[in-house]
């Protein structure tokens, strides 16, 4: 039973993705951020949903966790101080398991930094080519502009497969891209005004990207080169505001308790609120997983198409997303208030403990 349940899993796995995590954080002001003795690794977050789904009766996939942190949040932080230390220890324990949920690389899609003024001949040549000079011409003229003393910047792009690519741009007489790039000083990043939005806006690079590098300062020339998405430079210094982790997860509760499935039971909320929160979750839901993209990659069989995110948000909303399209409704625990998927007509609970306490509690009702 096994070996066909991973057969069908490899079978039905056309999202998959790379995410890179360490194996501990912690929270440092404000930020969560890599334990100093984390040790970091790859692993496909996309596997364990398919493992969970296939293979491990009762087990929830990997967005259960980050809505029950949401809802936590919404129902309780607020008034209770031990429940907000609670959740900043499930905080850990989701990151510990999962990493974090990549915030910025869901938002951004373009950013132009200043670097300080490194023109390498080799660079400068190659860029001149690309601009359309003979390899003659821009080895002369590569040597005449390696003397001056002009920034260059550096710019990172999504390309279509994911990736982030990085291109050095250097200010050259003549050359007119870096000239445009010099009206870019006050807003540097392209990027969706929020995580469910389609809506680009342009900010400066310390508005958004510099709150997501606790760790770096800026250097006494008052440059600071933000290392390139995805790499591993990059992985060490990134953390993510908790304030902002907190707001995604309880977005993701939000769309979850919008898609309720209705069974019936008694519900404060009007039709008009049911249907305004139904058409909110579809309308963030869809812009988070407009990042997903679709990549043509060669496999064993052939060419094979896959899908991959930009970011761990995009992963868990895709899989919130494969689920209410795949027969599994959203339902609301009775013990403990969390919402959870099941396909079983029935389900009141999200697990056995849930239920095994909620009859306890019962039983103890009825004896008074």
């Amino acid at each position: 039973m096994y070996r066909h349940a991973v057969g069908e899993m490899d079978k039905r796995a056309i999202f998959q993705g790379k995410w890179a995590k360490f194996d501990r954080y912690e929270i440092i002001g404000d930020h969560i951020v890599p334990a100093k003795t984390g040790i970091l690794e790859e692993y496909d977050p996309w596997r364990i949903y398919y493992d969970k789904r296939f293979n491990s009766k009762g087990q929830h996939p990997p967005y259960k966790e980050l809505s029950t942190i949401g809802g936590m949040v919404w129902d309780h932080c607020r008034r209770d101080c031990d429940q907000h230390r609670k959740i900043e220890a499930d905080v850990i324990e989701f990151c510990n398991k999962y990493g974090l949920l990549g915030l910025l690389l869901q938002r951004v899609h373009h950013v132009v930094q200043l670097s300080p003024a490194e023109r390498p001949l080799v660079e400068i040549s190659k860029y001149l080519q690309d601009q359309g000079m003979s390899e003659v011409e821009a080895n002369a003229r590569a040597k005449l502009e390696a003397q001056k003393e002009r920034p260059a910047y550096i710019r990172y792009r999504r390309d279509g497969s994911g990736d982030w690519i990085k291109q050095r741009i250097f200010r050259l007489d003549g050359v007119d891209e870096a000239q445009k790039l010099e009206a870019w000083t006050e807003s540097s990043v392209i990027l969706q005004s929020s995580i469910d939005s389609h809506d680009l806006v342009g900010e400066s690079i310390e508005t958004t990207w510099g709150r997501y590098f606790p760790g770096i300062e800026r250097s006494a020339n008052n440059f600071c080169v933000y290392p390139l998405p995805l790499s591993k430079e990059f992985w060490t210094v990134y953390g993510e505001p908790l304030v902002d982790f907190l707001a995604a997860a309880v977005a993701v509760y939000k769309w979850s308790e919008g898609l309720l499935y209705d069974d019936g039971r008694k519900d404060k909320s009007t039709v008009d609120q049911k249907f305004a929160a139904r058409i909110n979750a579809l309308l963030s839901i869809n812009a988070v997983t407009s990042s997903i993209t679709p990549v043509l990659k060669s496999s064993r069989n052939g060419l094979k198409q896959i899908w991959r995110s930009s970011s761990l948000l995009g992963m868990l909303t895709m899989m919130l997303a494969t689920d209410v399209s795949g027969g599994y409704r959203l339902i609301r625990c009775d013990n403990c208030n969390y919402i959870f998927a099941s396909k079983a007509n029935h389900a009141r609970h999200c697990s056995d403990s849930c239920r095994h306490s909620y009859h306890n509690k019962n039983r103890l009702h009825t004896a008074k």
